[in-house]
């Protein structure tokens, strides 16, 4: 695939190589310049030690839609804006220890089934994070404390756990949680 670059497609693509940060994306530039220049896929592969399908892939990404970037641009969300919302306020209120716990959820909710790759990326775009969640001291209620006390008293039998086990959980990043 020799020539298919203009002169000045070669000059804008050199210049963008030159203050390129992204490593990765220099390599597509240089993939698409080196075979541009009648480079075989295998020795462009061989030069940058990337894979030969990658080195077609990158090529081809660039001639038919102008592509140099890393970033896939996603895909159309599975849940309806309104679902969104929903789901978004439900996570709010309701701390979930894992990824795989909320794509249970939302099939049961919604009957859309997500990977846990794809609800993960789904939080972190909604702003949440996964984060340790810090232990808070009760507050000093007199009748809380007088209704824990009748309930213990009732649970003598069982003996509750000395500490508080703290774990972590997805929540979103505006709140705070001490």
């Amino acid at each position: 695939m020799k020539n298919f670059l203009t002169p000045e497609e070669q000059q804008e693509l050199r210049q963008r190589h030159q203050v390129e940060n992204n490593r990765r994306t220099a390599d597509r530039i240089k993939a698409v310049l080196m075979s541009n220049d009648g480079w075989s896929f295998r020795e462009i592969s061989k030069m940058l030690l990337l894979v030969e399908e990658t080195i077609s892939k990158h090529v081809s990404e660039y001639r038919n839609r102008k592509k140099l970037g890393i970033k896939t641009g996603g895909s159309q969300g599975k849940l309806t804006p309104s679902q969104t919302k929903e789901l978004d306020e439900y996570l709010e209120e309701h701390t979930y220890a894992r990824a795989s716990e909320i794509c249970e959820y939302v099939e049961k909710k919604y009957g859309i089934t997500y990977t846990v790759q794809g609800i993960t990326c789904w939080l972190q775009n909604h702003g949440f994070l996964y984060k340790k969640l810090h232990p808070k001291p009760s507050e000093d209620d007199p009748e809380k404390q007088k209704e824990s006390a009748e309930i213990y008293q009732n649970l003598q039998a069982v003996r509750p756990p000395m500490a508080t086990k703290i774990s972590n959980g997805w929540m979103k990043e505006k709140a705070k949680i001490s």
